[in-house]
Order: C-alpha cells, then sequence, then structure tokens
C-alpha cells in the first residue's frame, strides 16, 4: 500500500545578516526530519521517501516555511496505522529552537492484503478514522462539492500517472 502524507514546517523568518541568530530555519528542520524520516526505512518492510521539498524564497533570509512530500510503501494495514503513530511521534519534536512540525495524510492506496473482505473492511475503518472520504460516501453524495471545500481535494485520484512500467505491469 501507498500512504502520501506533507509534513509542514514552520520557524521564525529573518535577514540572513542581520537576524541569523534571531531567527528558526524552517528548512534546518526539515534536514533534520527528512533523515530521520528516512532512516525509518526497512529492507523487505516500510519504506519512506521524502521526494518533494519546499521551502525559502530567496537566498539572504532565514526561511519560516517548509514542506516536504513524503511517499510511504506498506504491506499490511497494521503498517498503515504504524505509520500514524511514527509520523505524529516526529512532529512533536524538534531540532532546531523555534520551530514546529505537522503532518497530514494527503492519499493512500491500500495494501494489497490476501482477503478481498478484510481489504474493504480496513480501507472504510482507515477512511473514517483519518477523516478521508471513503468511495462509497462519494458515490453517496453524488458530487464532490456537496462534501469537499472548493470541488477538491488533495488527491489527484490517479494511481499510475507517478509511476514506472514496472510498477503498474
Amino acid at each position: 500500500g501507498i500512504v502520501k502524507m506533507k509534513m509542514e514546517i514552520s520557524g521564525v523568518a529573518g535577514h540572513a545578516g542581520n537576524a541569523y541568530f534571531d531567527s528558526a530555519s524552517a528548512i534546518k528542520e526539515a534536514a533534520h526530519a527528512i533523515i530521520e524520516i528516512e532512516s525509518m526505512s526497512k529492507q523487505g518492510g516500510m519504506t519512506f521517501n521524502c521526494g518533494v521539498i519546499r521551502g525559502g524564497t530567496v537566498p539572504n533570509t532565514i526561511p519560516d516555511k517548509c514542506e516536504v512530500e513524503i511517499d510511504i510503501r506498506v504491506m499490511t494495514f497494521d503498517d498503515m496505522d504504524r505509520v500514524q503513530t511514527l509520523m505524529a511521534d516526529l512532529c512533536k519534536k524538534t531540532v532546531v529552537p523555534n520551530t514546529k512540525r505537522s503532518v497530514r495524510v494527503i492519499s493512500f492506496s491500500p495494501p494489497m492484503e490476501e482477503k478481498a473482505e478484510r481489504l474493504l473492511e480496513e480501507s472504510h475503518k482507515y477512511v473514517s478514522r483519518h477523516g478521508m472520504y471513503s468511495q462509497k460516501r462519494l458515490s453517496e453524495a453524488g458530487n464532490l462539492d456537496s462534501i469537499l471545500p472548493y470541488g477538491s481535494s488533495d488527491n489527484d485520484g490517479s494511481f499510475s500517472s507517478a509511476h514506472a512500467m514496472g510498477e503498474i505491469f
């Protein structure tokens, strides 16, 4: 299965020359978080890839915002829940003073567990626990505008657009 998350880091902006020591770099904090996140990957188990990083605006300003998109691969629904716990714990601590970490699920694709009934049941449970919308709820609603803000979500709905041929076939 796949869990896509976005970690947002906030800090304190300032001029790189005049306010360096009064500032708190969100990018520096993100660097520490990325090393810790990626170190949780285990051969034959869960993998964590921090594939997209955005932060800063100009070289002479200490950045107060940074975001990291994380692609996490799991084998079981228990792993999906473990990911939530690991990432929540990671956000409780920081290395750079005056910074803050937060994380949220952007999208997920359930793991391919052996029993189809369990797959459906666990998918609905996971969706409900994390405030997401199941296919059943979306079809009952009739249209996205009635349940999602601005008629859209962060999930692009595509499970194949950013994959290599070997992953799809």
